[in-house]
């Protein structure tokens, strides 16, 4: 996690007791999202619901479109998938392998019950 308090230092910008409160206040609430995040990826549901967001967010598809409006609003998308992936990865790269191997492993298991079913419907 980057030191927002050193960089700001760094660039002369935490030169006052507010600026310093603000970096603090940054690093507090910073430090408290990354430990929600991972406490949200420890559980197998949680899992499920950051693998759907990637998913919806786009991340792996393009959001190139001939509409500019419709290409400005799945970049926005894909940009939120790709911050939460960033931080999933800060946080423990694990959690997003997990989860995509979870979401995989339950959907192969889906569809072989809907092969099973489809053969059973053809045998009467």
């Amino acid at each position: 996690m980057t030191d927002v308090r050193s960089t700001a230092k760094i660039l002369g910008l935490a030169d006052d007791k507010l600026s310093e409160y603000r970096c603090e206040f940054r690093e507090r609430h910073r430090a408290r999202d990354l430990s929600d995040l991972k406490e949200f990826g420890s559980t197998p549901a949680g899992r499920r619901v950051l693998w759907r967001l990637l998913s919806l967010s786009g991340i792996y598809r393009s959001s190139m479109s001939e509409n500019p409006l419709l290409m400005a609003f799945s970049e926005g998308a894909r940009d939120m998938g790709l911050a939460l992936m960033m931080d999933l990865d800060e946080l423990d790269p694990n959690i997003l392998v997990m989860a995509r191997r979870e979401f995989w492993s339950e959907r192969n298991a889906e569809l072989q019950q809907e092969k099973k079913l489809e053969a059973e419907q053809h045998e009467s």
